[in-house]
Parts: C-alpha cells; sequence; structure tokens
C-alpha cells in the first residue's frame, strides 16, 4: 500500500446478506505510510473528512495511486 491509493474497508469476512454489509461503507485516501503495517487514511463519509491511522490488513484497495 502507497501514498496515493484509495482504500475502503475490508469487508471479506462479512456475508453480502448481512444488514451491516453497506453500513460501514466509506472510502478514503492514503496520505502517509508509517510501516508496512500501518497507513494514514484521510476518509470521506456523507459529507465529512476525518484522518485516521488503520491496519493495512483492514482495508480493501479500490484504485492503485500513481
Amino acid at each position: 500500500m502507497k501514498v496515493g491509493d484509495l482504500v475502503t474497508d475490508d469487508r471479506s469476512h462479512m456475508d453480502k446478506s448481512n444488514w451491516f454489509w453497506n453500513a460501514w461503507l466509506r472510502r478514503g485516501v492514503v496520505v502517509e505510510v508509517h510501516n508496512p503495517k500501518v497507513v494514514s487514511v484521510v476518509w470521506q463519509k456523507h459529507g465529512k473528512v476525518w484522518r485516521q491511522c488503520e491496519q493495512v490488513s483492514k482495508l480493501e484497495i479500490l484504485n492503485e495511486g500513481r
């Protein structure tokens, strides 16, 4: 994972029939790589924007940055 990647929460552990499948869906951009396991992500959902450190294993890449 690198700076500029468009990411979302990894939902591979959930069944698509789960009522909460889309409940926490958010999209973000990786803005800083702290180490191979932790990155900073700027999230956006419903018009709100915030920055948060996340574990790489809990993220799914939607589109790779250049």
